[in-house]
């Protein structure tokens, strides 16, 4: 399970849901609050690489994430090369992070963050997707399924903003 550091009782992550083709990976319980909903260790569609953990011989037949991927997708891309090698996505609900989202490039909907995110969308697209008619129908749904989750994400993290809402254990 991971968690939003503010607020810490709300999901950012309790398993992966992918279907390339559709242009859809996402995060399953995203923006809720945990009430034991995903407490079932599981397969999932991918492992987010926020807290990806493998045993040895898994990095050693895929090899490693890969780094022209930058900050994003590299994860999906490693899950997909993992399954096609036979290795199963776990999601295990026993371990726990809080996770300070999107430190690293300034903030959630930071413009080098959604560059970042859009420049390794379409080199995962591209190297997962034979056509350039798929890749083109992913990237359209990606956008029409991401465009009202990043708008609700900016408007939520506002409210918190204005609320006052601070990491310190209540629920305003």
């Amino acid at each position: 399970k991971i968690f939003f550091v503010d607020p810490p009782q709300m999901f950012w992550y309790a398993g992966g849901i992918l279907d390339l083709r559709r242009g859809v990976f996402v995060h399953r319980g995203h923006g809720e609050i945990d009430h034991g909903q995903f407490d079932a260790e599981e397969r999932t569609g991918w492992a987010t690489g926020c807290a990806l953990f493998a045993p040895r011989r898994v990095f050693e037949d895929v090899g490693l994430l890969d780094e022209s991927l930058g900050l994003y997708n590299e994860d999906v891309d490693y899950c997909l090369r993992a399954a096609q090698r036979g290795f199963p996505m776990v999601y295990v609900p026993r371990a726990r992070v809080w996770h300070k989202v999107s430190a690293s490039v300034g903030g959630g909907l930071s413009p080098r963050k959604l560059r970042w995110k859009w420049i390794s969308l379409r080199r995962l697209l591209r190297r997962h997707l034979p056509s350039k008619a798929e890749r083109g129908r992913a990237l359209i749904r990606f956008l029409l399924a991401e465009s009202p989750a990043l708008l609700c994400h900016s408007v939520a993290v506002r409210s918190r903003k204005r609320s006052g809402f601070r990491n310190t254990g209540d629920t305003k």
